[in-house]
């Protein structure tokens, strides 16, 4: 079984449980959060020093983990680069277009002529540098097409 099966899976039952018993559940959690309040109160107070605080912080993160005590967390990273102004345009003008208008957009620009990029040395970075390549292609090689 794969591990990614195992958590979605371990997932699941966590909802099922939160939802079948939630009084438990809530019980649960407060407890986890008095332990939490009981490690800020012992670093304020001096009597453990912070070093052991983010030691034990770290500890229950991992058994809140575990158990699937902590709110799931999602993020998305962009990179957008200068090339993106036609693939906007794109979007603002499809935008609120219907799945059935979409095919025929789709379908219309199947028909339409094909301008194939000719892609050669001077595309490709050179290795050592980081930068393109420029002039690579001699007379007599051919360019190696993309499409």
């Amino acid at each position: 079984m794969s591990r990614t099966t195992l958590w979605r899976d371990l997932s699941a039952l966590r909802e099922c449980f939160k939802e079948e018993h939630s009084e438990k559940y809530a019980e649960f959690v407060k407890a986890q959060v008095g332990v939490f309040q009981l490690m800020e109160q012992h670093l304020l107070e001096g009597t453990i020093d912070a070093q052991t605080a983010t030691a034990w912080k770290g500890i229950r993160q991992e058994i809140s983990a575990l158990l699937g005590l902590n709110s799931p967390a999602k993020s998305i990273t962009a990179h957008i680069t200068d090339g993106t102004g036609l693939t906007f345009e794109f979007l603002k003008h499809a935008h609120g277009i219907g799945e059935d208008d979409m095919k025929k957009v789709f379908a219309f620009m199947d028909a339409l002529p094909r301008q194939r990029p000719v892609i050669d040395a001077s595309y490709f970075p050179d290795r050592s540098t980081g930068t393109r390549v420029s002039n690579w292609r001699r007379d007599h090689e051919q360019p190696t097409r993309l499409l």
